[in-house]
């Protein structure tokens, strides 16, 4: 039920409402790639970048098969100026959503990034 229920959040300002449950839900599953994805977001929300970047690879690590982990990596990584490794993250997110428009920003940025 709890997975479930983390599945999706709408915006911002819920993931914030719910950073009890957020934690709590990762206190008790601290291996499981939703709690750790779930984390990520929640400082993804709070704007604590490198919390977020340290959540979201672990739950890579745990399902490398979430391409969402892969979206949120890329632009986490393009915040903290890993270029690379955010096209890395991006462009496996593409070959399945490639139409996605903040996606395409970060594939755009890092490259322009790159190129100076």
């Amino acid at each position: 039920i709890k997975q479930h229920y983390l599945k999706d959040f709408p915006n911002w300002s819920d993931i914030k409402a719910e950073k009890d449950f957020i934690t709590d839900y990762y206190k008790s599953y601290p291996n499981d790639p939703m709690a750790n994805y779930q984390m990520g977001m929640f400082y993804f929300a709070e704007s604590d970048i490198e919390n977020a970047y340290e959540y979201f690879i672990k739950a890579q690590q745990i399902d490398p098969d979430n391409i969402d982990i892969y979206y949120n990596l890329a632009r986490v990584t393009s915040m903290l100026k890993l270029h690379s490794e955010a096209l890395e993250y991006i462009n496996i997110y593409l070959q399945y959503n490639k139409y996605n428009v903040i996606a395409n920003e970060v594939y755009c940025d890092c490259t322009y990034s790159l190129i100076d």
